[in-house]
């Protein structure tokens, strides 16, 4: 079976979902509670709507960062998995280049700090950027590619790849320069 991937908008759609229920919890739940708890009604002052303005700002800042980031990285390239023949073929600024399963050095999934509530029972919030990661391959020949979940939704998914790793940091922005391991799931003891 091939699986092609290339650039989506389900990760815009999604954090456009996300900041619609931010500014309906601010323009509407705000000033129900309000008046349910003071008994007057709200006002929104010229200051309250600058005051939420930015802070629908401040937490979209770094979503626009991540994603022109992401962009950036992947606006020229498809890569497609064969199951069947065990290839991975990427084409990147209209160079194609074809390599099998076998030839993979390196994996890492590059996930946000979120989605390690799985392994530890961790109460972390999720914000905006947590649905944003990238997979880093890297092959023998040298060659290294970061393929970002604009071009697939790999998260919730498993991995596309055997022995695949995962690190997991806050701010997934694309490190070229990572020197810390990765850890690999099947090593980790889940704590009850």
């Amino acid at each position: 079976m091939r699986e092609h991937f290339k650039i989506h908008n389900k990760l815009i759609r999604k954090i456009a979902l996300d900041n619609l229920r931010v500014f309906g919890v601010i323009i509407i739940f705000l000033p129900i509670y309000y008046k349910w708890r003071n008994g007057t009604n709200f006002i929104y002052n010229e200051i309250w709507l600058w005051m939420f303005l930015g802070f629908i700002a401040l937490l979209n800042i770094p979503v626009l960062i991540i994603y022109l980031n992401y962009y950036f990285e992947n606006k020229n390239t498809i890569f497609t998995l064969d199951n069947e023949k065990e290839k991975i073929i990427i084409t990147h600024c209209g160079i194609k280049k074809a390599y099998l399963k076998s030839e993979i050095k390196k994996s890492i999934y590059h996930l946000g700090i979120y989605y390690k509530n799985a392994l530890d029972r961790g109460s972390r919030m999720p914000m905006l950027i947590s649905d944003f990661g990238y997979w880093e391959l890297e092959f023998e020949n040298g060659d290294r590619y970061y393929l970002t979940n604009i071009l697939h939704d790999f998260i919730h998914g498993t991995p596309k790849v055997a022995n695949t790793k995962y690190r997991f940091r806050f701010y997934p922005y694309i490190k070229r320069n990572d020197s810390k391991q990765a850890i690999d799931l099947d090593k980790i003891k889940v704590k009850n």
